[in-house]
């Protein structure tokens, strides 16, 4: 007996089987890219691609702007030093999602990835 519920919308389950035994597979898409999801980081279900890029990417900085690993956290847009060379329009979904850093941090931020939700470490 195959189901889908609220979950599916809202946090991109690709798949879930329900059997009268147990749950025997729910498959996440990385709401980035659209990709198999490999657990919930910085607060958005994602691959680790993604997680991986917007840890590097949001690292905690000094107010001169050099990186540091316990430094104060401002704005991770307005920290972020990334253009888009067609208007902030490109595509980041599966392969092509390294296509533009500009474009997929702004998509990071869109689904309600935040640096605050995971701990920084050098």
């Amino acid at each position: 007996m195959v189901e889908s519920g609220p979950l599916g919308s809202d946090y991109g389950v690709r798949s879930m089987t329900v059997t009268s035994k147990s749950v025997s597979k729910i498959t996440f898409q990385c709401q980035v890219c659209n990709e198999v999801a490999r657990g919930y980081h910085f607060g958005a279900f994602t691959c680790e691609g993604c997680k991986s890029f917007f840890g590097r990417t949001c690292k905690p900085m000094k107010s001169n702007g050099e990186r540091k690993g316990n430094g104060t956290m401002t704005s991770p847009i307005a920290r972020v030093n990334l253009h888009c060379k067609n208007g902030g329009k490109c595509n980041v979904q599966g392969r092509n999602r390294t296509s533009c850093k500009f474009c997929r941090f702004n998509k990071c931020i869109e689904v309600g990835m935040a640096p605050q939700s995971e701990f920084h470490k050098n």
